[in-house]
């Protein structure tokens, strides 16, 4: 009995990117081959190169021209040794996933469609405009390597992701401290909380906290995201929970070996308790935005915002919008100053 024919040749390897089925022919050695995906053709191509490699007149691949070599040469720059740490951390989640897809291809054959397909398939607005961020970042890398011409990750029509502008009202927080109280860990979801409420860092940041960066007035940290030293003034009510806080570690927040929790525990539990009383409408996030916007409701100036946020003057600036929206609160004020009569001289 005739032995059943293989649906592809041998090396012959599929990748479905999003919605869009590539074939290629890689054999370990030779140069690899997209092919055509019309299924006759692809054996005949296939078959083809199967028979010229058989008789070793296909050229040997010529190293540093794979997606891989691209990877590996910005992973030695000095530009991804800049990153910050934060954002090395999303970088770096991104170039695994792209070596998984494409590591083996050469870099010339990641086509636009290839890359709007990767960047835009199952991801929010938020995913799709960090992938793209990475993936033209090894575009310019393989343009400088000579691989490429042209950056296919620019100019892409990707959809803005919506900017949050949930605050927590005086009345959230204190529904949330009163669940907290009956959470299981109450003692460190309530610090943590805290830390975020009156700091105006990033939760990540709040989560890596040491002891040693809280000085009995101030809280001195520097932000994984951009790498910045910022020195943060106490809040008298955090102060009073820093002081009566047990130290059993160097840590903050600490398991009970004395080593760090991740992030993600905290992130758990404090999901958890928002359910539980019924905030899930709103971020542990939120409460950088929220206090930047108590400050300006207390009349600090963009300048003393951005000391406690650790924006620069012209980055607070550009996204007032975004973290200090307008209130009923500010506008009375601001009535109030122009109905203020003048002192005379």
């Amino acid at each position: 009995m005739a032995r059943n024919q293989r649906k592809n040749p041998r090396y012959v390897v599929c990748r479905q990117i999003g919605s869009r089925t590539y074939y290629y022919w890689q054999r370990p050695g030779f140069k690899t081959e997209r092919l055509p995906n019309d299924e006759r053709r692809r054996k005949d191509r296939a078959d083809a190169l199967n028979a010229l490699a058989d008789a070793d007149r296909v050229p040997i691949i010529e190293t540093g021209d794979t997606v891989r070599d691209v990877v590996r040469a910005y992973e030695r720059s000095e530009r991804y040794a800049r990153l910050a740490a934060g954002t090395k951390k999303y970088y770096n989640r991104y170039l695994r996933e792209i070596l998984r897809a494409f590591g083996s291809v050469p870099f010339r054959q990641l086509s636009r469609r290839i890359v709007i397909d990767f960047v835009t398939t199952g991801r929010n607005a938020g995913e799709q405009h960090k992938v793209r961020g990475v993936m033209s970042v090894l575009f310019d890398q393989a343009r400088y390597l000579g691989l490429v011409d042209s950056n296919h990750a620019e100019n892409l029509r990707l959809e803005m992701p919506r900017k949050r502008a949930e605050m927590w009202s005086q009345q959230d927080i204190d529904v949330f401290l009163a669940a907290a109280a009956k959470h299981a860990e109450a003692r460190r979801v309530r610090m943590y909380f805290q830390i975020c409420r009156f700091t105006a860092q990033r939760p990540g940041d709040a989560a890596v906290m040491q002891w040693g960066q809280y000085n009995g007035s101030s809280l001195q940290l520097t932000q994984q995201k951009t790498g910045k030293l910022v020195d943060v003034p106490c809040h008298a009510e955090l102060r009073a929970e820093l002081d009566a806080a047990e130290r059993s570690s160097i840590y903050v927040f600490a398991d009970a070996e004395g080593n760090p929790l991740p992030f993600w525990r905290l992130a758990e539990w404090e999901r958890q308790t928002r359910r539980t009383c019924g905030l899930e409408h709103l971020q542990i996030r939120d409460l950088r935005r929220t206090a930047m916007v108590r400050m300006a409701e207390a009349g600090a100036e963009i300048t003393d915002i951005a000391a406690v946020s650790g924006h620069t003057i012209a980055a607070t600036v550009q996204i007032l919008e975004t973290y200090i929206p307008r209130t009923r609160r500010m506008a009375e004020r601001a009535i109030l100053a122009w109905e203020r009569p003048k002192r005379t001289e």
